[in-house]
C-alpha cells in the first residue's frame, strides 16, 4: 500500500471517528482519477466550465517573484461552491527550489462556527503536502467563497517554482463529489 493511499484511508478514518454517520459510495471514482491527479477536473471542450466552482492557488506577494532565502505564502481558496463538507487534496511543489515551512487551516469550512478537523503531512523528498480538511458530525456543508488553507514556503534556489493541486476529492454532506475547475499559480525565484 502506498503512503498516499494509507494517508487517504487515515483521513477517512479520522472523519468517521469524529462523527460522520454515513459515507455513501460514489460513482465518480476511478483509477484514472487517482493516478492522474486533477485531470478529471480539467477543462472539457464544449462544457459549461464557468458554472463549476473554482479551486484556486494564489501567492503572496502578488508579484510572483521572490529572492532565495525569502518566504512566500500560498492560499488555496474556493469560489462559488455549494454545500462543501470535506476538502482533502495534495499540494505539489518542487522540493529542490522550495522548503515547506507550515500549513494552516483557512476559515471557510468553519465560518458558521461549526467544528472542523485539519491535518497535514509533508513529504519533503517528493514535494507533497497532503491536506485533510473536513467539517465534523452532521453539520451540513458550506456555500460561498473563501480560503481553505495557507502554506508557507522558503525559497532555496533559483528557478520557476510550479505548484499543482492533485486529488481534490471535495464532497458535500451526502459524500457526493463536487466537480471543480482548478486554477494554479507559479513563482519565480531569483
Amino acid at each position: 500500500m502506498s503512503i498516499e493511499r494509507f494517508l487517504f484511508n487515515l483521513l477517512i478514518l479520522v472523519i468517521l471517528l469524529y462523527g460522520v454517520q454515513c459515507i455513501k459510495p460514489t460513482h465518480g471514482y476511478s483509477e484514472l482519477s487517482v493516478k492522474e491527479g486533477s485531470r478529471h477536473n480539467a477543462e472539457i471542450p464544449g462544457s459549461k466550465s464557468d458554472i463549476r466552482p473554482l479551486l484556486s492557488l494564489s501567492s503572496t506577494p502578488k508579484l510572483n517573484v521572490i529572492k532565495v532565502g525569502k518566504e512566500i505564502t500560498l492560499t488555496v481558496s474556493v469560489d462559488r461552491i455549494e454545500g462543501l463538507y470535506s476538502a482533502p487534496f495534495y499540494l505539489i511543489y518542487d522540493p529542490s527550489l522550495l522548503e515547506f515551512i507550515k500549513a494552516s487551516e483557512g476559515n471557510f469550512l468553519k465560518k458558521d462556527g461549526k467544528q472542523t478537523t485539519f491535518f497535514q503531512v509533508n513529504n519533503p523528498e517528493t514535494g507533497q503536502v497532503i491536506i485533510g480538511l473536513s467539517r465534523l458530525g452532521q453539520a451540513g456543508g458550506v456555500t460561498g467563497s473563501g480560503p481553505l488553507a495557507t502554506f508557507t514556503f522558503r525559497a532555496k534556489s533559483s528557478g520557476i517554482g510550479k505548484f499543482s493541486i492533485q486529488k481534490p476529492e471535495f464532497r458535500n454532506a451526502d459524500m457526493e463529489i463536487i466537480p471543480l475547475k482548478v486554477v494554479l499559480d507559479e513563482v519565480k525565484i531569483e
